[in-house]
């Protein structure tokens, strides 16, 4: 870029000024790209590392345990009436001194003197498991991945759909009801997603294992 030399700046010494004067602007503007290019880096990444701190700091790790199963018992748990019935397979059994409880639709294959693996979250001496693996049979088993999974998907669809008829344009009576229809699925398919999250992080745990 060529700079126009002012008028009237034609002697030597002048000339030598008005170069001299154009560097320093020059020397100037390059240490205030410098400076900015430094605070936006400091300001960038200490808050990336930070946001990713937080991320882990605020999402539930799963514990993992392995070794022999010892003390195994079983429990039912069943739930309804008439209309349906639920059914629960609640596991206790011991590894390793840990107090594990594994529930699912259906019985888990886990007897005693069986090497198993296990992943899920610690709640005060007992260790409530997501997923398991027993290496003595070669079988796997979880909580109910998908079956949260399709629960959420239905409950979510289903609150999108009573607040969608709620609102405008649609209008429909009684919009109390309805809002509060959509509401409460709305909180139960997040609260089966948070689950199916939380039980595919315990399966991922134990891939390969």
């Amino acid at each position: 870029m060529k700079a126009e030399i002012p008028g009237g700046a034609h002697h030597p010494c002048c000339l030598t000024e008005w170069r001299m004067g154009r560097f320093a602007e020059i020397t100037n503007l390059q240490a205030t790209e410098d400076n900015r290019s430094r605070v936006c880096a400091s300001l960038t990444l200490p808050t990336c590392s930070g946001f990713a701190k937080l991320s882990r700091a605020h999402s539930p790790m799963a514990t993992v345990v392995k070794g022999t199963a010892a003390a195994v018992r079983y429990t039912l748990d069943v739930r309804g009436n008439r209309d349906g019935v639920s059914t629960s397979h609640h596991t206790i059994f011991k590894i390793s001194g840990t107090t594990v409880m594994f529930t699912s639709s259906s019985p888990p294959i886990i007897s005693d003197g069986d090497q198993i693996v296990v992943a899920g979250t610690q709640r005060g001496k007992m260790l409530v498991a997501l997923a398991y693996v027993n290496r003595t049979t070669m079988i796997r088993g979880d909580s109910g991945m998908w079956q949260s999974l399709l629960g959420a998907a239905f409950a979510l669809s289903g609150g999108a759909t009573a607040l969608t008829l709620a609102l405008p344009p649609f209008n429909i009576e009684p919009r109390f009801m309805l809002l509060a229809i959509g509401l409460i699925f709305s909180v139960m398919g997040l609260f089966l997603l948070y689950r199916w999250v939380t039980i595919r992080r315990a399966v991922n745990l134990l891939k390969g294992g």
